[in-house]
């Protein structure tokens, strides 16, 4: 790791004293998941207490990635080498540098192993503990995290209202004529929006008896040939296993956002995976009023569909275990009606999803928080 000097520790702020200076470095501050999870966190931070600092390290900015510049006191999107870039955050003077999702860009463990401010934040855009001893905090949410979550992050961890982020919601659905063609008559339609990754093969299973209970037709995505027909592979064995014929499973070319939105209206039921559970696929159902059924999950990145349900106040869609999934999906893909009055309620309860602001009020107070004497 090149070293540098150690940056100077400010003295906290008082009445009438400097704003806090805080910085952001980022590969996805862009039309993306962790910029939709964690941008408010920037625009939404009063710049009468907070002196922004923003560094866009992608190679993709958007009419997001301008919005944010547009926000803040300071942004920079140059490509430099490493070492100039920390140098640059270096020079700064942060009082607290924020890592939106350090899991997800190799460079950033390496800007935070050379401890560029004297306080260091990671935030769930990587839903999964840094492991590193240079990183202070994670932010989390507390809907995410359970119980004695604690023992699973080398930082200490920080449990925000709700999910821990202010998404945004998505733009006004497009045509879903492609996936009302997919229906088979009078059977119902569900769909697993995941990249097709996060599917473990004992899900397959799970997935087999629901489809032979149910009689349903399920739709995935195709993210990459060699792992559709991987996957279609596996499914297909264990539909053949049951009796069920290979085209109770679709996988679909991946439509344009708006499309793709539409699409999700259509679907009776989105089937959530265990493990590592929807984020913004999740979001975007729930804004569609979708029901998804999901796992509770004993981590952060397994309960982030049961999180958004709890923040909702809609129940009925988190399964304790895998024969708890299969009955709870086949009883609703059974009775329109449930699923019906389950679509009704999300509508009316996704805003507490999009509109709540505690989640940015609780980050301002951390921040605040960090300044004060131990």
């Amino acid at each position: 790791t090149p070293q540098l000097p150690p940056p100077p520790r400010p003295s906290p702020p008082g009445e009438g004293e400097q704003r806090i200076r805080v910085g952001f470095v980022s590969s996805y501050l862009r039309e993306h998941v962790v910029a939709r999870y964690f941008s408010a966190f920037i625009t939404g931070l009063d710049p009468a207490q907070f002196e922004r600092f923003v560094w866009f390290t992608g190679d993709a900015p958007d009419d997001r990635t301008r919005a944010i510049s547009d926000a803040v006191e300071h942004f920079e999107s140059d490509s430099v080498s490493l070492g100039e870039l920390a140098q640059r955050i270096r020079d700064a003077s942060l009082d607290v540098l924020v890592y939106p999702d350090i899991g997800l860009d190799p460079r950033q463990h390496v800007l935070a192993a050379m401890r560029l401010a004297p306080t260091q934040v990671a935030l769930a855009g990587h839903p999964v503990s840094s492991g590193s001893a240079a990183l202070d905090y994670f932010v989390s949410g507390a809907e995410l995290e359970p119980e004695g979550a604690e023992a699973r992050y080398r930082e200490t961890l920080i449990r925000l209202p709700g999910i821990g982020a202010q998404p945004w919601a998505p733009p006004a659905p497009g045509n879903g004529a492609w996936a009302a063609a997919l229906r088979r008559e009078g059977r119902p339609l569900a769909m697993g929006l995941q990249n097709l990754m996060k599917i473990p093969p004992q899900f397959d299973t799970v997935l087999a008896e629901i489809l032979a209970s149910s009689g349903a037709r399920l739709v995935c995505f195709d993210r990459g040939r060699i792992l559709a027909e991987r996957f279609r592979a596996r499914l297909t064995s264990a539909l053949r296993a049951r009796g069920v014929d290979a085209s109770a499973l679709h996988i679909e070319p991946v439509h344009p956002y708006a499309d793709f939105l539409a699409g999700i209206a259509e679907a009776d039921l989105i089937l959530d995976t265990p493990g590592f559970s929807g984020g913004g696929t999740s979001l975007d159902a729930f804004a569609m009023g979708t029901p998804t059924l999901c796992f509770e999950g004993r981590s952060a990145r397994a309960r982030q569909t049961a999180a958004m349900l709890r923040v909702m106040g809609v129940a009925g869609l988190v399964a304790s275990d895998s024969q708890d999934y299969a009955k709870r999906a086949t009883q609703l893909l059974a009775e329109p009606a449930s699923l019906d009055a389950l679509r009704v309620n999300i509508r009316r309860q996704a805003h507490r999803l999009f509109d709540d602001t505690a989640p940015v009020q609780a980050f301002a107070e951390f921040l605040r928080g960090t300044q004060r004497p131990a």
